[in-house]
């Protein structure tokens, strides 16, 4: 074997050698993304914000004021960019003489035990203080980062490969208004079991208002169904 020919030789070998390197690298990072995806969705399994609530349950609930007189109904939720409840959209009602809806901060916001209505310091004096244009026009940058819980179900969910799954059909938050997870309904097979996902923003394509999510069917296999008395409703 020439000189040239052996250079060729021994190039072709150690171009060989890094692509199987490459190729088990890029397989051992796959067996690791698989791996921490299915231990994320087993520690969801345990975590305790799980005893949260679940969205649909405070919409069209009575919202009372002032010496618990009733002002009117939760018309939606206000989702900010830190995944946490900015404020809770209320229709006017009751002892309220107005027709336009109005909007009460997280943190003036108290909820019952049971979720049968909501509780704030809204009177007829003070509701012009929680009108939607109180102070000044919206801040378009921060309402760009906001969701309203309506907008983000009844949204069709798919998986890893492009894998169709199914609808989210609710949202689950803490106890301190934190979203943290998504409930999901298969659509196939019979009367398939629901699952409650681990939140994530990245998750959501709001252009096109699709949740894509990272994990596949298989993946599920770590979860226990859900149950509606898995979070307060």
């Amino acid at each position: 074997m020439t000189a040239a020919a052996l250079r060729q030789t021994v190039t072709a070998i150690a171009v060989g050698m890094t692509l199987a390197a490459a190729s088990a690298s890029a397989q051992q990072a796959d067996r690791s993304d698989a791996a921490r995806i299915r231990d994320a969705l087993a520690a969801w399994n345990e975590a305790p914000a799980r005893d949260g609530w679940l969205g649909s349950s405070l919409i069209g609930k009575p919202v009372l004021g002032e010496q618990d007189k009733r002002i009117g109904t939760v018309r939606n939720i206000i989702v900010n960019d830190e995944e946490t409840i900015q404020s809770v959209l209320v229709s006017p009602g009751g002892t309220l003489q107005r027709t336009a809806p109005f909007w009460v901060p997280w943190k003036d916001v108290e909820l019952s035990p049971n979720l049968d209505q909501v509780r704030t310091p809204v009177g007829p004096d003070t509701v012009g203080r929680y009108s939607v244009f109180a102070n000044a026009p919206l801040d378009v940058a921060v309402m760009a980062g906001s969701y309203r819980v309506t907008e983000l179900v009844d949204t069709f969910a798919t998986f890893a490969g492009r894998e169709g799954y199914g609808l989210v059909e609710d949202l689950v938050f803490s106890p301190e208004g934190k979203l943290i997870g998504l409930v999901v309904q298969p659509g196939k097979g019979a009367d398939p079991a629901r699952y409650s996902l681990p939140y994530d923003e990245t998750y959501y394509d709001r252009a096109v208002g699709l949740w894509r999510f990272p994990f596949s069917t298989a993946d599920l296999a770590v979860l226990r169904p859900f149950e509606e008395d898995s979070a307060r409703d």
